[in-house]
């Protein structure tokens, strides 16, 4: 005998109108932040106050939640800004298609409301969760769910900062002194100094030239645009987004040649003040002894940041070359040799030189000589040249410092040269290991560091090539010297305020590996000294002078 249970009919409890509305923020939010742009507060007040007045009066007093209005009160005002300066809430969309018609008006109110409202300020957090998304009475959870969104870590977007006040505070120094800049210089002024760093009369003009086209962009937009308020937005985002330091364009480089061409100076005047102050041994150097507050200032910061193994720095070895243009060919020797092959007379053909070295630029010389070369020699003179060596990390699992070093892209490797007070570039070949009046090999030839990686080659550094030569060694830092492992230029720029202490610390530091270094070389830049080379192709050797970049 068997026994059948019947069971009454089920139903689906209703669906509580508010829920829906709560999904409806999380995904506007969701759609708001997918691309990671910057958020920004507006003067919007007393929102929830507004949802609640949308509601039938009789879902007033069951809506009413302390969670809820804290949590509108504190991210409903969120905006986005386009490029054009327009606003889009964050939290709020017309159309929310909700079970409930009054939930649905009373978001499209509180779009309407946070549309027109005026920009106040950057927002940054360092919350996961943003509101409250359940009570919680010690116990148990209860079943009232709140108005909140999650972020997850993999999509924290530009708003996220450890510290959010100090971040709000840089970025509305930064937006002040942006403006001041719009405000104190005029369009043709901003104009002249691009021309004037594109001419190629200017020395090391890539120290200014990406932000002074950048800043003629930023004041053709703000300028241009007739509405106070989107005008007024566009400086907002463009002051959050700006590269690190290009706001302050009136205590910058930028501003000095800014400065000189508003007053009405003569170009052998600006060009004189200009050189003086890009030149390597001034720009971005301290002029003043390190102080006890910023060495503290730098031990915090270095601490916060992890990168005490970061300082320490090594001569690259051939491995650490991860880029070459150029290396000797070497034949291939794979196929087996014959039985009888040991009965053939083994000889080489003769090289036939072409003595007369040509002169040429390293642009031709590199798309003409490079791709056909066996093998290359550079002439070594008595004078002076551009002899470097490269540098990378001594902890390769050590945080990036380095500009072009990232997380997700390590590139650690960094150059230096001497510079002389009356020239760029300068150091004797005998301070290398090399004897002048001879020939010795390039084994590889590499881009600058700083352009190893295509895709993100930082805007104030120059093209540059270096042929690493054979046997070539600091015989300064060999003999106990110090210095050169990393330079003011070239860090992020979080360390910029500490650039002092820095500075002083790799002055003293010791590279290490001097005696195993095998990556030094002499550099070819638009003003480098003719370097003259030997290139063997297919059995003919041909001298050429490298005495141009293009």
């Amino acid at each position: 005998m068997s026994l059948t249970a019947t069971s009454a009919p089920t139903t689906s409890p209703p669906v509580d109108p508010f829920q829906s509305f709560a999904a409806c923020v999380s995904g506007a939010f969701e759609e708001s932040v997918a691309t990671k742009p910057n958020l920004f507060t507006t003067d919007a007040e007393n929102l929830y106050n507004e949802f609640l007045a949308a509601l039938p009066p009789d879902l007033r007093q069951t809506y009413t939640c302390r969670a809820c209005s804290r949590f509108v009160e504190t991210y409903g005002g969120l905006v986005t800004i386009g490029e054009d300066g327009t606003t889009t809430p964050v939290l709020w969309r017309p159309d929310f298609g909700t079970l409930e018609p009054s939930f649905a008006h009373g978001a499209s109110n509180l779009f309407a409301t946070v549309k027109r409202a005026k920009v106040t300020g950057p927002f940054y957090s360092n919350d996961t969760t943003w509101g409250l998304p359940q009570n919680h009475d010690g116990k148990r959870d209860c079943d009232w769910r709140h108005l909140h969104v999650c972020i997850p870590r993999y999509a924290f977007g530009p708003y996220f900062a450890a510290d959010p006040k100090a971040k709000t505070a840089e970025k509305r120094e930064e937006h002040r002194l942006l403006g001041e800049a719009i405000a104190e210089f005029r369009m043709a002024t901003v104009q002249a100094a691009v021309e004037m760093l594109q001419s190629g009369r200017l020395d090391r003009p890539e120290k200014a030239l990406s932000q002074a086209i950048w800043f003629e962009r930023v004041i053709g937009a703000a300028k241009g645009e007739k509405r106070t308020d989107r005008r007024s937005n566009i400086l907002w985002r463009t002051a959050v987004d700006a590269p690190a330091g290009w706001c302050h364009v009136r205590s910058g480089l930028l501003g000095t040649l800014l400065e000189d061409l508003k007053e009405g100076k003569v170009f052998t005047g600006i060009k004189r003040s200009w050189d003086e102050k890009v030149h390597p041994l001034a720009y971005q150097r301290p002029t003043a002894p390190v102080s006890e507050g910023n060495v503290k200032q730098a031990e915090k910061i270095v601490a916060e940041l992890g990168i005490a193994a970061s300082l320490r720095r090594r001569y690259c070895l051939k491995e650490d070359v991860k880029v070459r243009i150029w290396e000797p060919f070497v034949p291939d020797k794979s196929e087996p040799a014959g039985v009888f092959s040991h009965l053939l007379k083994k000889s080489e053909p003769a090289d036939h030189d072409l003595t007369a070295p040509a002169s040429i630029t390293w642009r031709k010389f590199k798309e003409t000589v490079l791709p056909r070369a066996s093998k290359i020699e550079v002439w070594v003179t008595p004078a002076s040249g551009s002899y470097c060596a490269l540098v990378t990390a001594a902890d390769a699992d050590a945080p990036p410092i380095i500009q072009w070093d990232h997380p997700d892209a390590r590139n650690p490797v960094t150059h230096y040269l001497y510079v002389n007070v009356n020239r760029n570039d300068g150091s004797y070949p005998g301070n290398w290991g090399l004897a002048a009046n001879s020939y010795v090999n390039v084994w590889a030839i590499t881009p600058g560091p700083s352009h190893w990686n295509a895709d993100r080659i930082p805007a104030n550094q120059p093209e540059i090539v270096i042929l690493l030569l054979e046997g070539a060694r600091d015989l300064h830092v060999m003999r106990g010297g110090a210095g050169g492992g990393f330079f003011p230029e070239i860090l992020k720029s979080e360390l910029h305020e500490i650039r002092k202490t820095l500075e002083h610390y790799a002055l003293n530091a010791v590279i290490e590996g001097a005696k195993d270094a095998e990556a030094c070389g002499v550099m070819l830049h638009d003003k480098a000294r003719a370097v003259q080379v030997r290139v063997t192709t297919r059995g003919v050797r041909a001298n050429y002078t490298i005495d141009r970049w293009d």
